[in-house]
């Protein structure tokens, strides 16, 4: 039998590796359907690595830790502030145990100017620990990549 679990994604939880970024909150509380009450999820992310020394910006977010026998599907919902093109992200799933990080699984895809959500799962965690979600771009242009927090989401299933 599988349980699902939504994860909220709280906004002031996401790390930044990009030279600038920023955090824009709506009026409106968001309901998460699953605990009928209200969250503060209703943000976007905005972030770019203009003038940036990294080679690889990302933003991550860590989930301190996922149980043996759980996957994990991680769909965040994207788009660049305007037409940039051929902007390619690349989004991951790692684990995090005794302070080595391990990408289990990442995907690039194109990222264009309107709004687009993108799947990844990763099918079975093998040991309990904590896991990290992130979104890399290879690039250090002015424009902003935007996540909406509200719309982004992390699913972790039991699957024993």
């Amino acid at each position: 039998m599988t349980t699902d679990k939504l994860v909220t994604l709280e906004s002031d939880k996401w790390k930044f590796r990009c030279s600038n970024n920023r955090i824009d909150y709506s009026n409106e509380p968001f309901t998460n359907s699953d605990q009928n009450d209200k969250e503060n999820v209703n943000y976007s992310l905005y972030v770019n690595n203009d003038k940036g020394k990294l080679s690889v910006p990302f933003i991550y977010y860590d989930i301190p830790m996922v149980m043996a026998g759980t996957e994990i599907i991680f769909q965040p919902t994207l788009r660049c502030e305007s037409l940039y093109p051929e902007r390619t992200i690349k989004l991951a799933i790692g684990t995090l145990q005794q302070g080595l990080k391990k990408t289990l699984i990442s995907e690039s895809f194109l990222l264009k100017e309107d709004w687009k959500t993108f799947k990844l799962i990763h099918e079975r965690v093998t040991s309990p620990s904590a896991i990290r979600i992130g979104v890399y771009w290879y690039d250090s242009s002015p424009i902003n990549l935007i996540l909406s927090g509200n719309k982004t989401t992390l699913l972790k299933r039991d699957l024993v």
